[in-house]
């Protein structure tokens, strides 16, 4: 194997074991620890509103079903969104590892109420069916949208978000988690472990 190839998937393995052990997850199920109310405590210190300032893009998923970006994805829904591109191979496996993990302990609550988007910030090479596969690798389901569009659209989409880069390879690993019913939306930046990510989307949800 080449050795670039196997240092890459080794340091991915290593990432992905460290957030999913953070995330205390025995047996499909949740329970929160100190850090990672801490960290959410610490987060909701600089809540935001974005209320009238998410676009109603039109966008496409794995699948090609076409949404309005805002009045189909995120209108009164809780919802957490990361920024990713398939070929990629360093962050975006880490990023989408703790999504699915995160998934995975929403669907053993019974938290269908809790939606995820993975934008692609590489749509001028991220075709429907390469965005399928990748969703298919880590098993997104129903509730879990990765989204693509015009370039021109997905760099407006993202500048909003505050989460624009002029270099693919440079992206934001940065999660943008709101409750939108509330307009009450928090950043968690770098690699957000799994238990936090939940702690967090718990926080907005009630958070009034």
């Amino acid at each position: 194997m080449n050795g670039g190839v196997f240092f890459c998937r080794q340091f991915i393995r290593v990432w992905i074991w460290f957030f999913i052990c953070s995330a205390s997850v025995v047996a499909g199920s949740y329970e929160p620890d100190s850090r990672a109310v801490n960290a959410g405590d610490a987060a909701a210190q600089h809540w935001e509103r974005l209320e009238g300032k998410i676009p109603d893009i039109s966008v496409s998923d794995q699948y090609g079903r076409v949404h309005r970006f805002y009045t189909d994805l995120v209108k009164n829904k809780t919802v957490a969104i990361n920024f990713v591109y398939a070929s990629c191979t360093s962050v975006c496996p880490v990023l989408t590892e703790i999504f699915r993990s995160t998934r995975e302990i929403l669907d053993a609550r019974g938290g269908g109420e809790t939606q995820l988007i993975s934008i692609s910030v590489d749509p001028s090479n991220d075709t429907l069916p390469r965005l399928r596969e990748f969703a298919l690798r880590y098993h997104a389901g129903a509730d879990w949208f990765f989204i693509t569009a015009d370039k021109a659209e997905i760099d407006m989409l993202l500048k909003s978000l505050g989460a624009f880069s002029s270099k693919r390879d440079d992206h934001s690993t940065m999660v943008l988690i709101g409750n939108d019913a509330n307009d009450r939306w928090v950043r968690s930046y770098g690699m957000t472990p799994v238990a936090t990510l939940v702690q967090m989307l718990d926080e907005v949800r009630i958070h009034r």
